[in-house]
């Protein structure tokens, strides 16, 4: 009965995976306008599609010290809208600048 419960929930897998270009700090990704915070970690990623040899996206995520990856930067390779996502690397900035100062730290 488990190896039947199994077989019947288990997802196929998806037909895209993510694949680490680059990571690093502000100083590697100067076209993200965040030199005001250092302490950031940075990952570049595409999305490669089964049986499509370009990728279906770019995106960037950061980190700050061990927290989770905050998606702040995406650009779509496709015709078909997967995700809307507005480029204003300032008002990001300007957005964390002020969270920062106004929310606990431990938020």
């Amino acid at each position: 009965m488990g190896w039947f419960a199994y077989l019947w929930f288990k997802l196929p897998p998806a037909p895209y995976e993510y694949q680490l270009i680059a990571e690093g700090d502000s100083k590697q990704f100067t076209q993200m306008d965040l030199e005001g915070w250092p302490e950031l970690k940075l990952g570049q990623y595409k999305v490669q599609a089964d049986g499509v040899d370009k990728p279906i996206a770019e995106f960037i995520v950061a980190r700050q010290n061990e927290g989770p990856p905050v998606l702040i930067y995406w650009k779509n390779s496709t015709n078909e809208i997967l995700y809307n996502f507005d480029r204003k690397p300032s008002e990001l900035s300007a957005l964390a600048a002020a969270i920062s100062k106004h929310a606990p730290k431990d938020a």
